[in-house]
């Protein structure tokens, strides 16, 4: 089984990438930009791609990750709408491998999501959707599209929620974080990676699948948890005098996944 990923040294391709390693599988990940060490890594820039369609052609994937999407957190109309021009060259091309008997697609929660601001990002993601599903509908490939909740962990954003957190406490700031009373579906890197590893192999007949924990956390309930870990007490957060808490999406729950770590024991490992 040859595994192809695309978009490999991002934070979810590093970490995916390490693991298939691991498990000793016969793999292929590109970088775009500087190539991470003791992986096998190759160079793939999806604006220009046609010198290495050779390469890709004789390692003859059988199983295709893309979790290629360049820019985020920019959602504008128009780095959304050229990410879809690149992502379906690459489709186009690799639709005509015969060897390809699986494709495992990055898609995000926010599909499900009534936001003026992520509205061209989600369009576009939509789009690439329904069009992988028209370019091998007619081909024996497994399609499998994951809706990515909200993943935390080493190597994501450092403006994101829990690095933001880390970095100020650890220097005795108060972080200032705001929408404390609203709630997300965190999921730990490491949970993703299991689940993505369980898609290689996975019977299904569901093409799109979610990935969450299956429970929703406060921001409010993020913050004391960490404060607490690094500063064993609690000086900046308060508990909850926010208002209710506004509720957020929650991923679907799967009899063949569970989640192996809760936000206080991720927390601590990234710690």
């Amino acid at each position: 089984m040859n595994i192809l990923i695309v978009g490999g040294s991002g934070f979810i391709g590093h970490h995916l990438t390490k693991k298939i390693h691991d498990l000793k599988y016969n793999y292929l990940s590109t970088y775009r930009t500087k190539k991470p060490s003791k992986l096998n890594f190759f160079k793939l820039n999806l604006n220009k791609f046609e010198s290495k369609k050779n390469i890709i052609s004789k390692f003859k994937p059988n199983i295709i990750i893309y979790l290629a999407w360049n820019g985020i957190p920019n959602y504008s109309k128009k780095n959304s709408e050229h990410n879809l021009y690149i992502s379906k060259k690459f489709i186009d091309f690799i639709s005509k491998l015969d060897s390809i008997n699986r494709i495992i697609i990055s898609g995000s929660c926010f599909e499900k999501k009534k936001d003026i601001n992520l509205k061209f990002f989600v369009k576009a993601k939509l789009e690439l959707k329904n069009y992988i599903y028209k370019k091998f509908k007619n081909k024996k490939v497994k399609q499998i599209w994951v809706r990515i909740f909200y993943v935390y962990g080493k190597g994501q954003r450092k403006l994101s929620l829990i690095p933001t957190l880390i970095r100020k406490l650890k220097k005795g700031i108060n972080p200032e974080i705001k929408n404390l009373n609203s709630s997300n579906d965190f999921i730990y890197i490491k949970d993703v990676v299991d689940f993505f590893i369980k898609c290689i192999k996975l019977k299904t007949s569901k093409n799109i699948l979610e990935c969450g924990c299956g429970k929703l956390y406060s921001v409010s309930e993020v913050c004391l948890i960490t404060e607490k870990l690094i500063l064993n007490k609690i000086k900046f957060f308060k508990i909850s005098k926010q208002g209710p808490v506004k509720k957020g999406m929650k991923a679907s729950a799967y009899n063949w996944f569970k989640p192996r770590y809760k936000l206080q024991r991720a927390i601590k490992e990234m710690l």
